[in-house]
């Protein structure tokens, strides 16, 4: 009998040492690597967003400046049906400011600006702010074969805000120091709504992702400073700030595991 039961305890020791490799292989091989994308999937996504941005304004905000260009960022989560969520954050930047003669106050007889030590000035206008917003939209897919590449709609609301920005560095100008550049920057803010179409192509078997197309903004914005100091007016009207812009950046999506393997998929990716 003792010699039956230790045979037993014997086969039944073998028998683990031998399934225990292999038990371990399987439990500490990541999970990335146990999956395997076979086909195109249709996911829950998270797609991290990097974008540059062409801004041609029109209406009021043409007046004041010409075009200029952005850089942003954001992010945005898709469902298996398509509908999409996300926010994006861009800062603005460029030359072109128009509405130059808010110096004017400053200029001698020649014309020049006059620094504090009597000689001429420098001074450059550049636009400075930000845009920012919120959106939901939809895929339009063109093709069966890849459910993640086609038309792309959103619409959104958010805040924009911009400024003129004076800049000298050799020169003395006490007039457009600390608070009293406020005076004549113009800082303007308000809620926009933003309405944009493009395309959008997401390949994570080829590991291209990148999109593109135009967006337009709608803004209602108001100076914030509220007095000019050279018109010597308040500025307190509600502005219509718009622009068409046009857009394109890459994307780095983060898939979320779901009906694949609720169908016994192979997936994972690189």
């Amino acid at each position: 009998m003792k010699t039956t039961s230790k045979s037993l305890l014997l086969i039944v020791a073998l028998f683990l040492f031998a399934n225990c490799p292999a038990q371990t292989q399987s439990q500490t091989q990541p999970r990335s690597k146990q999956m395997r994308f076979d086909e195109e999937p249709s996911l829950p996504v998270v797609q991290l967003d990097f974008n540059y941005t062409f801004h041609q304004p029109f209406g009021l905000l043409n007046e004041r400046f010409s075009v200029f260009n952005a850089i942003g960022a954001g992010a945005s989560y898709r469902w298996e049906n398509r509908l999409m969520v996300g926010f994006n954050f861009s800062t603005l930047w460029g030359g072109g400011v128009k509405e130059n003669g808010t110096l004017d106050s400053m200029t001698g007889p020649s014309g020049g600006l006059i620094d504090n030590n009597g000689n001429i000035a420098i001074v450059k206008l550049f636009i400075l702010g930000y845009h920012t917003n919120a959106f939901a939209g939809y895929l339009f897919p063109t093709s069966n074969k890849n459910p993640n590449s086609g038309f792309l709609f959103r619409t959104g609301v958010g805040f924009f805000q911009h400024k003129i920005r004076h800049q000298y560095t050799i020169n003395i100008m006490p007039q457009l120091e600390k608070d009293l550049d406020h005076g004549y920057d113009r800082l303007t803010n308000g809620v926009i709504f933003t309405q944009f179409l493009g395309y959008q192509y997401s390949s994570v078997l080829k590991k291209v992702h990148f999109w593109g197309g135009v967006e337009l903004t709608n803004g209602f914005t108001k100076n914030r400073r509220g007095f000019n100091y050279d018109t010597r007016q308040y500025d307190n009207k509600t502005r219509n700030d718009n622009l068409i812009s046009f857009k394109v950046g890459f994307m780095i999506p983060i898939f979320q595991y779901g009906r694949g393997e609720k169908e016994g998929k192979e997936i994972y990716f690189d």
